[in-house]
């Protein structure tokens, strides 16, 4: 059943986009799935993105909402720039994709309300 996901994939758009930007892509999925398989990843992006965070002021609840484990797409963003991985910017559409995968395959859930990303399935 495996390789038949892979080799569906293999031959989907997505593939070639997500293969050039694979260190990308595995940050988000490590950043987006770490409320449940990388606790101290998760307690570090709440005390770098947390607490009133300047650069998400404009989402409402974010430090609320986050302490459940769920984030913004924006989050992610900001964490990558805190940790200075984000160099000349981040492909949204690598983002896009990449949770639209997961959601795809029921690793995470995905609220279309206010693009929060919610409840990580492993």
């Amino acid at each position: 059943m495996f390789n038949g996901l892979r080799c569906s994939f293999q031959m989907s758009p997505n593939y070639e986009i997500l293969k050039s930007h694979f260190p990308l892509v595995k940050d988000i999925i490590d950043f987006f799935t770490s409320p449940v398989t990388a606790p101290e990843l998760y307690r570090n992006i709440k005390l770098m993105c947390g607490n009133n965070e300047p650069l998400l002021s404009n989402k409402s609840n974010h430090d609320y909402i986050m302490n459940f484990g769920y984030f913004y797409k924006e989050t992610f963003v900001v964490y990558m720039q805190k940790i200075q991985r984000s160099g000349k910017g981040i492909p949204s559409t690598v983002i896009d994709r990449t949770l639209q995968l997961l959601s795809n395959n029921h690793i995470i859930s995905r609220s279309e309300y206010r693009r929060i990303i919610t409840e990580v399935r492993i």
